[in-house]
């Protein structure tokens, strides 16, 4: 190998960030059927090949705490109405909160850089009273993970959501990293298996020098899958469209923190115990 290009992949070697996705299988969780109680809100992320969808629906807690509740896929063409219907099925699921009781999913973001654009913007702009958001990212520094104003849609022409690509895995792959329970860290399920988990760490940063300038871009590990960690950007990017909102997490928390416990999440408190409860919280409203 000439000198040149030895120290090239010396440098990039050194500065690569690489995850053990075998580690995960270490530290998987069995929170039984309900939801934990430190998940606050739950969006989705989905993300669109040629011959299925994936998605993932995450929990987010304080300080980007995250539990991961499902990830599925549905194999079918996407331009056909009853793989979208069949995708639609899992992202009205509820999920049992010990004190808030059914949670649903408050925000979904789906690409629709692929094959099948018009038919994202379709489904997107039927479901927007949803906040389900059709989205499509963007590489490269200095793009946030979420705009900071959402985009003028027309009546001929439907404009997606522009997502920080780059921005949000580096946040997502930066929680991968914490190795504590508490803000940043990411929980997952017993049953998750080392594919998803090879998914999920599919990408990570290589630093290179061209021309003498530090040059950063993502690439993905060679025959490895990526979807996982693309779903998992989308979900993130859905919760920052919350932020963008209003949401304010920490608030929420509090407020779900001092309900009572939901009485069909356990058999030691009669239903009658349950009083009515007043949320003041356009987030936390069931109806909405």
């Amino acid at each position: 190998m000439p000198f040149a290009a030895a120290l090239r992949r010396s440098l990039e070697d050194r500065d690569s960030e690489v995850i053990d996705a075998a580690a995960f299988l270490m530290r998987l969780e069995d929170w039984g059927d309900g939801l934990p109680a430190g998940v606050t809100v739950i969006t989705a992320g989905v993300d669109v090949q040629g011959d299925r969808i994936e998605w993932e629906i995450v929990g987010w807690g304080v300080g980007d705490e995250s539990w991961s509740l499902s990830y599925d896929r549905v194999w079918g063409d996407p331009g056909r109405i009853e793989t979208w219907e069949a995708v639609d099925r899992e992202l009205i699921r509820t999920f049992d909160h010990p004190r808030f009781g059914p949670m649903p999913v408050r925000a979904v973001a789906v690409d629709s850089g692929g094959h099948h654009t018009q038919t994202v913007y379709r489904f997107a702009r039927e479901r927007a009273q949803r906040r389900l958001w059709a989205i499509k990212g963007r590489g490269g520094g200095g793009v946030p993970v979420w705009p900071q104003r959402p985009p003028r849609q027309r009546d001929k022409a439907f404009t997606p959501y522009i997502v920080g690509v780059d921005a949000a895995k580096e946040v997502v792959t930066t929680r991968l990293r914490i190795a504590d329970i508490g803000p940043g860290y990411s929980h997952f399920p017993v049953g998750r298996d080392i594919d998803y988990f090879r998914m999920l760490t599919a990408e990570r940063i290589i630093k290179t020098y061209r021309r003498g300038m530090l040059i950063r871009e993502w690439r993905k590990d060679p025959g490895v899958r990526n979807e996982a960690l693309d779903c998992r950007v989308y979900a993130y990017a859905a919760l920052q469209g919350l932020i963008a909102l209003g949401l304010r997490i920490a608030d929420e928390a509090s407020r779900i923190a001092d309900l009572p416990l939901f009485a069909a999440q356990t058999s030691l408190i009669p239903a009658a115990a349950n009083p009515p409860r007043s949320i003041p919280s356009r987030w936390l409203q069931k109806g909405e």
